[in-house]
């Protein structure tokens, strides 16, 4: 979908009180940092607020240990996820440590 794509669609989930899951496997936009800033915005307010998102799929999106700590961010108060993939993304032990 490309990076603009991703940070429409992250937009555009802030409101979506339905959504269960999120699946954006193999798309590349890991590079463009800005993604993860939009992304981790939208966790955040959804984390925040009366939400379903239940799963979330970042599998070989070249998300980076960078990217990955943006994300956690998101998740600091409430974390209501039950899957959290990452797969394929060189996360490194920085990436592991954001993790833990």
């Amino acid at each position: 979908i490309g990076p603009e794509g991703f940070k429409a669609l992250a937009v555009s989930i802030k409101t979506n009180q339905s959504l269960e899951s999120l699946n954006v496997a193999t798309n590349s936009f890991g590079s463009d940092q800005s993604c993860w800033d939009v992304m981790a915005d939208t966790l955040l307010i959804k984390n925040n607020s009366s939400s379903n998102l239940k799963y979330l799929n970042f599998a070989w999106t070249s998300l980076g240990a960078d990217g990955l700590k943006k994300l956690i961010k998101g998740f600091e108060k409430r974390c209501i996820l039950h899957e959290f993939v990452l797969t394929g993304n060189k996360l490194g032990e920085a990436g592991a440590q954001h993790v833990s």
